[in-house]
């Protein structure tokens, strides 16, 4: 796939020590308000190490549900994920990050 336009990298949104899901819908409609080919949610704008495996899944999901087909999601945070414990555990982890985040509709970057 051939990689055209501008892709912005999303902050993560936080209220309270939690993330704050309607500034990060009001965040991602503004980008595609503006026109943006794609966005990048849990890219690299610093927040990935404090965000928990299962709120990065939401991240994706909840952009996906919101955006639909109106800009590409792209999945940059996968990498991170192989390097933790063994190459086993990694191997498992990524296929099944990898399956989750192709259920949800997101493209994967590497």
């Amino acid at each position: 796939m051939l990689f055209q336009g501008v892709y912005t990298a999303l902050v993560t949104p936080f209220k309270n020590g939690r993330i704050d899901w309607k500034a990060f819908e009001t965040l991602l409609e503004n980008q595609i308000a503006g026109k943006v080919a794609g966005v990048v949610p849990v890219g690299t704008t610093g927040e990935s190490p404090t965000l928990s495996d299962s709120e990065k899944l939401e991240l994706f999901r909840r952009a996906k549900k919101y955006a639909g087909d109106r800009c590409l999601i792209v999945a940059e945070d996968l990498p991170e994920f192989l390097f933790r414990n063994s190459i086993f555990l990694n191997i498992i982890y990524f296929f099944n990050i990898f399956r989750t985040q192709s259920f949800v509709g997101v493209l994967k970057f590497f």
